[in-house]
């Protein structure tokens, strides 16, 4: 089973969005697709229970610990772990981020979020755990755009193939219990979903297409 942790030192990033997004994509590939919801808030919980509490992506609760989830789990079959976390002290969520073999970080291109991504950074590197980071919520026009990849690359961290762009459907997925390129079908949002998919299952040592290793 493959573990996968979005993380960040910020709230407001869009962890949720982008985790239940590649959860749907995921599911493409995969019939057993697992998610955990370790963000205080639950919003990917809410999300799959407006989804219709389908059976792939799966949503689980009442483990006592991140192992102990794991565990069963991988007992039970499931290929794929999609892990969704809150914001705050990054220590809190160290077991979790240990537990993962990928670590993605969402930022947005602003001065605030880019100052604040330090915490998860040192944390993640501390678990030795892979990671990349992924702009998000960004407008391709914005010159900030191009400051913060820059800014990213220049602090040594590995970025994702494309940036995720500010659209109405990322903001109506969560209401709605769809995925972003479910919301507005078009070649742009699934392209850059796939994208994002794509780098994940490279940063996995997986093939970029097709379900299990």
């Amino acid at each position: 089973m493959h573990v996968v942790v979005f993380a960040a030192s910020k709230g407001g990033v869009g962890k949720t969005t982008l985790t239940s997004s590649i959860a749907v994509r995921a599911a493409k590939d995969s019939p057993r697709v697992a998610l955990l919801d370790f963000d205080p808030q639950e919003g990917l919980t809410g999300w799959w229970a407006r989804r219709g509490e389908v059976d792939n992506p799966r949503i689980f609760s009442g483990v006592d610990t991140i192992q102990e989830a794991i565990e069963l789990l991988e007992m039970d079959g499931w290929d794929w772990l999609m892990i969704d976390t809150g914001p705050g002290l990054m220590n809190h969520m160290r077991s979790v981020i240990e537990a993962g073999h990928l670590v993605v970080v969402p930022v947005k291109p602003s001065a605030h979020d880019l100052t604040a991504i330090d915490p998860a950074m040192d944390m993640i590197k501390a678990c030795a755990v892979p990671y990349f980071v992924v702009l998000n919520d960004v407008d391709p026009r914005w010159k900030l755009t191009k400051t913060a990849a820059q800014f990213i690359e220049a602090e040594g961290h590995p970025m994702a193939s494309k940036p995720i762009a500010r659209r109405e459907a990322y903001a109506a997925s969560a209401t709605l219990g769809k995925s972003g390129p479910e919301v507005e079908r078009d070649k742009a949002c699934s392209g850059e979903i796939d994208s994002l998919w794509g780098d994940i299952r490279t940063g996995l040592g997986l093939k970029k297409k097709g379900g299990r290793k």
